[in-house]
């Protein structure tokens, strides 16, 4: 079962963003600088209470967000296409897609702000004659999942992989994606680094495709890659 998404939205400009001794494509353009950060945030259902009209309610305990990364890009683009708001919100859904961000609800409200803000902006860059306006656009978006282990574990997975493909960046430092188990002492697990037995008192390193290590092994392993050894699933 998944719910709503949370997506907020900021817009400013932002002239560090600026590249030194380079000539934008038009006369006059905008630099667009994406922020796109992901989190998926796991609701575990406790118990149930009945209510009225046969109406059930859910009590739920949210267990710690997952920080998947962030996807960033900066491009250039003329001008002149912000001045409708029409084209504006064009540009915005058709980047929402690009970094996955859920577009099938919720997401009018963002992208109206987003629409009035840049028309805006454009009409003042204009009036001013301003040839370049620098612009950052972060956007944050919360997955919500009911927890299921398998369906958590798999989502996760699956929705990292996506990123991934479009230049998503996870930081392993902070662990986020590398969740401790506990395996049993006669577990028959091996380490996907040293391929050693797993179990015992340490705890293992699960990865979001399912692959475990030791937490020396990994940490040793992702110092000097961002990848897998099996599977070369990334996390750099």
């Amino acid at each position: 079962m998944s719910f709503v998404p949370r997506i907020e939205l900021e817009i400013q400009e932002n002239e560090s963003i600026l590249p030194v001794n380079q000539t934008p494509p038009w006369p006059s353009a905008f630099l667009i600088k994406f922020c796109v950060n992901h989190s998926i945030n796991v609701l575990y259902p406790t118990r149930k209470l009945q209510r009225f009209a046969g109406v059930e309610t859910r009590i739920c305990k949210l267990l710690e967000p997952v920080k998947i990364g962030q996807i960033s890009t900066t491009l250039y683009c003329p001008q002149h296409q912000f001045l409708s708001h029409d084209k504006a919100e064009r540009f915005f859904n058709q980047a929402l897609e690009v970094f996955c961000v859920p577009v099938d609800q919720g997401i009018e409200d963002i992208t109206n702000r987003f629409s009035s803000e840049i028309v805006l902006m454009a009409f003042d860059a204009s009036f001013n004659r301003r040839s370049i306006v620098p612009v950052v656009v972060e956007i944050k978006v919360d997955l919500w999942l009911q927890y299921n282990p398998g369906i958590v574990k798999h989502f996760i997975a699956g929705y990292v992989g996506r990123l991934m493909e479009r230049g998503a960046r996870v930081d392993f430092s902070s662990g986020q994606l590398m969740k401790g188990i506990k395996l049993e002492s006669s577990s028959m697990e091996q380490c996907s680094i040293c391929l050693e037995s797993l179990g015992g008192e340490e705890p293992a390193l699960e990865q979001p495709c399912s692959h475990i290590y030791h937490p020396s092994c990994a940490r040793r392993w992702f110092n000097d890659s961002s990848s897998c050894p099996l599977c070369l699933f990334g996390i750099d």
